[in-house]
């Protein structure tokens, strides 16, 4: 795993996992990098994850082997990280196999659906360089869930100069936003620190069969009034 902090890096799930047959239908690890894109997640909680919410995988070669159900719009789900599948990355499930999602304005669609979103007020969050970012709080509905998504309106919905080259790019759309058609088998996925996040917008969709778990619980955080916490 490399050391070299991406300021805009995903959440890493730490592979330091305790053996198959101590955590058996269960996954923990703590969340690691220098800025977690996730509101719902924070540096340094420790994650309880259900392994068994989307199936059963060999866990020498990763194939799904039985399969229980597909990953939900809105779950955090930990998942094999595309650029490098040595890694663990924690995101929230945007869009599902299908979906037209598009991001533009700050706002998210599916399917040509605004989602609704409520603002809660400002925030000052700490960058990667030190810095002091002024962020805005809001509560984003995504189907039958509301969770909190953080915006900096000073920066554009993606970073053009970030964009790679992934399988699949052929089916997004680059203007003054990014829309993309969801393949089959595979999902969209986004951090909830909307623009310090390297999700789906840059380096393309998350095979299914890549989906570890769903994040269920933050079992230990460096903040005591985090842990025991359900995550939504």
């Amino acid at each position: 795993m490399s050391t070299t902090p991406n300021p805009y890096a995903a959440p890493q799930a730490s592979a330091e996992a305790l053996p198959e047959p101590f955590t058996r239908n269960r996954w923990v690890g703590v969340v690691l990098g220098l800025l977690a894109p996730l509101v719902t997640l924070q540096r340094g909680d420790h994650i309880a994850v259900s392994k068994r919410a989307y199936g059963w995988t060999n866990p020498l070669t990763g194939e799904r082997l039985v399969r229980f159900a597909p990953p939900a719009r809105g779950d955090v789900a930990v998942f094999r990280y595309p650029v490098d599948r040595d890694l663990s990355y924690v995101m929230r499930v945007v869009g599902l196999p299908g979906d037209t999602v598009r991001y533009a304005g700050k706002r998210l669609s599916i399917n040509g659906v605004e989602l609704p979103v409520q603002e809660e007020g400002p925030v000052a969050q700490q960058n990667a360089f030190g810095g002091t970012d002024a962020l805005v709080r809001y509560r984003e509905t995504l189907g039958k869930m509301t969770h909190a998504i953080l915006l900096d309106p000073s920066v554009p919905p993606y970073r053009s100069g970030a964009l790679r080259d992934f399988p699949g790019r052929e089916r997004c759309r680059f203007d003054d936003g990014i829309a993309c058609n969801v393949p089959a088998e595979h999902y969209f996925v986004m951090g909830d620190n909307r623009d310090n996040s390297d999700d789906s917008r840059y380096w393309g969709f998350v095979p299914e069969e890549d989906f570890i778990g769903r994040v269920f619980l933050v079992w230990y955080s460096r903040d005591p009034e985090r842990a025991g916490a359900r995550v939504e």
